[in-house]
């Protein structure tokens, strides 16, 4: 049987990195709202958290809508969302301590997001972090959405390691699911849904509520 030592990690952004999924819900719900479509926030979540705004618009608006209709109002919801959050951004406790630790050890790093490219640049560059990445996917690199495995496997494969080599950091149901299908080791952030949400989801490795209860030497069990 093959032992494969944990040589990267690689982290969702929205809810994982940052705790921002509040503001996302609030922009989304109100431009629902405007629409005549009224969902509860924790049927977003549960429903939407972690597909790109693509899939979102096509499920909850319109399944016919266009290309262009989608970039027309993405921009507009996104636009609205960066100047909501940007004056309460921050990282996730804990995580500028992670990182720094796995960079020690000499772990790759990846960031995979369903989020629009515009929002990473603005989480990444507004928290200076942009340069302790190996290599960072977004909504623009990838067909299929999370659950899909797509995202999980293109970040391993600009790292360069297997996926089974991975330890994946996530929040929400449809990116945990997609890190399982992937085949990396899957930790929890319980930022947008209680821990206990997770009690069935038995593939999970651990279950979090930020990032300062992990130790990048015990994740990986041995250095790189």
């Amino acid at each position: 049987m093959t032992i494969f030592h944990k040589r990267a990690f690689i982290f969702d952004m929205d809810g994982t990195i940052i705790d921002n999924m509040a503001v996302h819900v609030q922009t989304w719900l109100e431009m629902l709202s405007g629409m005549g479509i009224h969902i509860t926030a924790e049927e977003f979540l549960t429903h939407a958290n972690g597909r790109t705004n693509g899939q979102i618009m096509r499920m909850l608006i319109d399944e016919n809508m266009t290309v262009d209709e989608i970039r027309l109002l993405a921009s507009r919801k996104e636009a609205h969302y960066r100047e909501l959050y940007g004056p309460q951004m921050k990282a996730v406790d804990g995580f500028y301590e992670l990182v720094a630790q796995a960079k020690e050890m000499g772990i790759k790093l990846a960031v995979a997001t369903s989020a629009p490219r515009e929002n990473v640049d603005f989480v990444l560059d507004s928290l200076a972090i942009r340069g302790d990445f190996d290599a960072v996917v977004d909504a623009e690199d990838i067909e299929k959405s999370k659950p899909d495995p797509e995202i999980f496997l293109t970040a391993a494969e600009r790292l360069g390691v297997a996926p089974e080599e991975c330890v994946v950091f996530e929040d929400s149901y449809s990116g945990l699911e997609a890190a399982r299908r992937a085949g990396t080791t899957v930790i929890a952030l319980a930022t947008t849904h209680e821990a206990e949400e997770f009690a069935e989801l038995t593939y999970l490795a651990q279950v979090v509520g930020d990032f300062s209860e992990l130790s990048a030497e015990e994740l990986v069990g041995e250095r790189a």
